[in-house]
C-alpha cells in the first residue's frame, strides 16, 4: 500500500463505480495502520459510498472499535446517514463491543 501511494499521481481518494475508496476498505476491514496512514496522506475521512456509507459506518458495522477510535480521533463524522437513515451509534464513551449502526428513528 505504501510504495502504490508514494507513486506519482496516486490519489488516495480514489474510487470505484461504486464509490468505494481505500479508507473504506481498511476501515471495514479494521485495518487500523492503513486507516491512520491514508487519513495521514490527505484521504477524506467522510467520503460515502453510492449507498452513503462512510468508512465510520463500515467500521462500527463490522464490529472494529480499535477502527473506530481511529477514525473517531481524526474527526469522523458522527451525524452523518447512510442511504437507508442508519447512523452511527455508541452507548457510552466505553464503546467496545456496543458501536453500531442504528435504524431511522
Amino acid at each position: 500500500m505504501k510504495i502504490l501511494i508514494f507513486l506519482k499521481g496516486i490519489d488516495v481518494n480514489w474510487d470505484d463505480e461504486e464509490g468505494v475508496t481505500a479508507l473504506q476498505i481498511a476501515s471495514a476491514n479494521g485495518r487500523d495502520d492503513i486507516v491512520e496512514y491514508l487519513l495521514g496522506h490527505d484521504a477524506i475521512i467522510d467520503k460515502p459510498n453510492c449507498l452513503g456509507w462512510t468508512p465510520l459506518m463500515h467500521a462500527a458495522r463490522n464490529g472494529h472499535p480499535s477502527t473506530v477510535d481511529v477514525l473517531l480521533s481524526y474527526g469522523a463524522n458522527v451525524q452523518l446517514r447512510n442511504g437507508m437513515g442508519n447512523y452511527f451509534y455508541f452507548k457510552s464513551s466505553n464503546y467496545i463491543g456496543s458501536c453500531y449502526m442504528h435504524g431511522p428513528i
